[in-house]
Order: structure tokens, then sequence, then C-alpha cells
């Protein structure tokens, strides 16, 4: 554990140093719409409002680093995996060729499921970690709860169509299943001691696979999510994607509890 948890303190900080570029690409896209249309408005509105709440968030990253024994000139020489490319990248292609909205449904992964300060203090107790290596999760224990709340505010007030609703969806889903990658590749890089440790930091029931189809006809996108032990397989959920984006919240939070 003491090997891997720098390893994912350096995933955090590479989502967080992406934040704040991919909500100024957003809100520009949506502001050059916002006239003809009304969802790119909303986008321009949030990404405004939520851009200083994400600022220096990075940092905070670099410090608890810092308390590990990992420089910002280490941090600054290692190259990030593809996958973490692939991660912040697909969300540049959304917001730059689809809609800015797409940023919300990987918003909806990331911050959807805040993590709970008690939850933190065990992992503490439970690895023996330093409780100043944690400080970036107690603050996103408090602050991510408003930013979920803001989120959810926002795509409710947004007249989301059908096409809107998809892209939130597919964007989402690709965000679950990526992160996914993500954990596993750092899993996988450390002995089976540590990858046990690393369990810690999420439930038990991991891993879970995550299976989406999209039906270019219909532009609706099924996800089933299932969940393996050794050669069997059990199904946690399976949901068809539509419409509003209350059942497009209400069908990430099971994938979002699930991977993390």
């Amino acid at each position: 554990m003491q090997e891997i948890f720098p390893n994912f303190l350096f995933t955090t900080y590479c989502v967080g140093r992406s934040t704040v570029p991919l909500l100024e690409s957003a809100s520009t896209t949506a502001s050059a719409h916002r006239d003809i249309d009304p969802v790119a408005a909303c986008v321009a509105d949030y990404c405004a409002l939520h851009i200083p709440e994400e600022r220096h968030h990075d940092e905070n990253v670099l410090d608890d680093l810092a308390v590990l024994g990992v420089s910002r000139e280490m941090v600054a020489r290692r190259i990030p995996s593809p996958t973490m490319a692939a991660l912040v990248g697909a969300q540049y292609y959304w917001i730059l060729n689809v809609h800015p909205v797409a940023l919300l449904g990987y918003l909806e992964v990331l911050e959807g499921e805040p993590p709970v300060a008690e939850f933190l203090e065990e992992v503490i107790q439970r690895t023996g970690l330093p409780r100043e290596a944690f400080r970036t999760y107690f603050q996103h224990a408090d602050v991510d709860r408003k930013h979920r709340d803001d989120l959810h505010e926002a795509l409710d007030r947004m007249p989301l169509s059908t096409v809107h609703a998809n892209i939130l969806a597919i964007s989402a889903f690709q965000t679950v299943e990526l992160v996914r990658q993500i954990f596993e590749e750092l899993v996988g890089a450390h002995p089976k001691d540590n990858a046990i440790g690393f369990r810690a930091l999420g439930p038990a029931d991991a891993p879970c696979r995550i299976q989406t189809h999209y039906d270019l006809g219909s532009g609706e996108v099924t996800a089933r999510f299932s969940r393996t032990r050794g050669r069997s397989s059990r199904d946690l959920s399976s949901v068809v994607v539509r419409r509003e984006s209350m059942s497009i919240r209400s069908q990430l939070k099971p994938a979002r509890c699930k991977m993390v």
C-alpha cells in the first residue's frame, strides 16, 4: 500500500490538472453558440461558475504527494498513461466536435459520489498512511457535495433533447470504462499484496466490467454492469438511457459506486 498510494495520488493529480482546461474549453465552445442553443448557454453559465471553484485543486494534490516524499519535480517528469490521456482527450473530442454538454456527463461520474470523511478515516487507520496525505480527499468530501448539487441543478434547468441526453450518457459511460481501465492498470503494476491493500480504497466487491452498446439508429445507449469473480459473473444492473437528465443521473450512480 505504501507503494501504490503515491501512484493513486498521481492519477488524481492528472485528472485534477485537466479539469479547469476542460471547463474553459467547454465554456468557450458553448459561449460561441449560446445565442442559438439554449443548452449551450446553460453549459457556458455552469462552467463560468465552476471554473473558480476548481482552480488550484491540482496544487493541493502536489502537497499531498510531497508528504509521501514525491517532489513536484518528480511529478513533472512523469508521463501519464495513454489511458489517462484517452480519458481526458475524449472530452476534448466531445466538446469540440459534438456538444460541450458532454463534459457534464464526465463530471457526473467524477464528482457525483463524493468521498465520505468517515470512510477516509477508516482507510487511514487500516493502511497506516499519514493523514496529511489525504487532505485533498477530505476537502473533496466537503466541497464535492456542493459541486454535485450544482451540477444536478444545472442539468435540471437545461432543456435537454434526446440527442443531448444521449451525448451525456455516452460521455459518462465512456468515462466509467476508462476509469476502470486506469485503476486496473494501477493495481496490475504492483505486487499482489499491495493490490489487496489498494482495495481498502474501494468496495470489497470490485472489480466490475461495464459493457456498453450504442444503437446508431435510435441513439440509445445500453449499459450492462457486471461483477466478475474467477470464472463466474453476476449482473449488477442493466439500463437503457434515452431521455431526461434525472434518469441519466439515477443510472450513473450505480456505475460510480461500483467503480471507485
